[in-house]
């Protein structure tokens, strides 16, 4: 057992390997505040906001879960353009930033717009801000986080200790908002009025993000993850002689090392197969879930309780993804496991929890 000065002793160096400060990275965490406020009380839960918008007399469910499953397939596809976008197109991450900052407060003053007074909402304005918010959504994902990481790299951190200082902060500031938006008085609000005031915070914070501008560390170039497979799977089409991707390398347009990325991507196209299950329940979880969940609570400030368990589910997910990671790699340093087999007894686990949760819920729809 740990005596209370070895307990210290854990945590001051785990305090100053995590966490670093530095003037940029406060500007930043206030514009990733206010994307973090926008997901949590209105992307996250967006099929309670559209219920309260459109009211029980013009509510239809198929429609509102349609509208759901779009905006968040679309807000996925679509990171893929912005990853492009930084890096072919040398656009950079700041000036992603600025445009996705921009395009959501625009989706966000239509969403305002687009609210009536007879709980309705007028769709003509509803889609295009809808599609605008996908759009802030995806290009925040990867280029936000991105940009946060890029102000460590001046400090001559290996790529993995920088990473993880910059994750720390992103899960600091999601923490804070999950707590905020849980017990704040947001989702008491109705789908206007919390229009108005995420546009307010999201001006204000990206206002102060504007003025750490000359402080920014500016990285000329940008990792994108999906060019070696542009580049492999040209290479392999010039060189048709030769075995398939394989031709890429004989060819000299680009190291065996790619090849062998790209061919390892290619052998897991069947396990992706396999989390269209997955996607489903996920899928159902921000759909269906919910709307068990408003039936399921008599309470009329449903949208708090439901805040609650998103954010507890959020909490569970994080702490069981690390748990885990944590375990896989302390077997393997003892040499008792291998860890790719450890990783796959870990996504096994995840499909049994996956089928447990549509047991329970199926189980709680029929006693409902």
């Amino acid at each position: 057992m740990m005596k209370p000065i070895q307990v210290l002793r854990w945590c001051r160096e785990k305090f100053q390997y995590y966490v670093v400060f530095t003037t940029s990275i406060f500007f930043i965490l206030a514009l990733v505040f206010s994307y973090k406020l926008v997901e949590k009380t209105f992307l996250d839960i967006l099929m309670t906001r559209l219920t309260d918008a459109w009211g029980e007399d013009n509510y239809d469910l198929r429609t509102v879960v349609i509208i759901v499953n779009l905006q968040e397939g679309t807000a996925a596809v679509l990171v893929l353009l912005f990853v492009y976008a930084a890096d072919v197109m040398h656009i950079g991450r700041f000036k992603t930033v600025v445009f996705s900052a921009t395009v959501c407060i625009i989706g966000l003053m239509l969403n305002k717009r687009a609210a009536r007074d007879d709980n309705t909402l007028n769709l003509r304005l509803f889609y295009p801000a809808l599609g605008l918010m996908a759009l802030a959504q995806a290009a925040q994902r990867v280029n936000l986080e991105g940009f946060l990481d890029d102000q460590l790299r001046p400090m001559g951190l290996d790529n993995e200790r920088r990473k993880r200082r910059s994750k720390f902060w992103w899960t600091v500031v999601s923490f804070a908002v999950a707590v905020f938006a849980g017990f704040g008085p947001l989702p008491r609000l109705h789908f206007e009025e919390l229009a108005l005031v995420l546009i307010s915070v999201m001006g204000v914070c990206f206002f102060v993000f504007l003025l750490g501008f000359k402080r920014y560390n500016f990285v000329p170039k940008i990792e994108n993850p999906f060019k070696d497979v542009g580049i492999v799977v040209h290479g392999a089409i010039s060189n048709r002689n030769v075995e398939w991707l394989d031709k890429a390398a004989a060819g000299g347009n680009c190291s065996g090392e790619q090849v062998r990325g790209v061919k390892l991507l290619l052998k897991i196209i069947p396990l992706w197969c396999c989390f269209l299950t997955f996607s489903l329940v996920s899928a159902s979880g921000s759909t269906f879930f919910f709307n068990e969940a408003m039936d399921l609570t008599n309470d009329h400030n449903y949208i708090n309780a439901i805040l609650l368990f998103s954010n507890l589910s959020r909490l569970v997910q994080f702490a069981a993804s690390h748990a885990s990671s944590f375990v896989i790699r302390k077997l393997e340093e003892r040499k008792k496991c291998n860890r790719q087999k450890m990783e796959l007894v870990r996504i096994g686990a995840g499909m049994i929890c996956c089928l447990l949760c549509c047991v329970t819920a199926s189980e709680t729809a029929k006693r409902r």
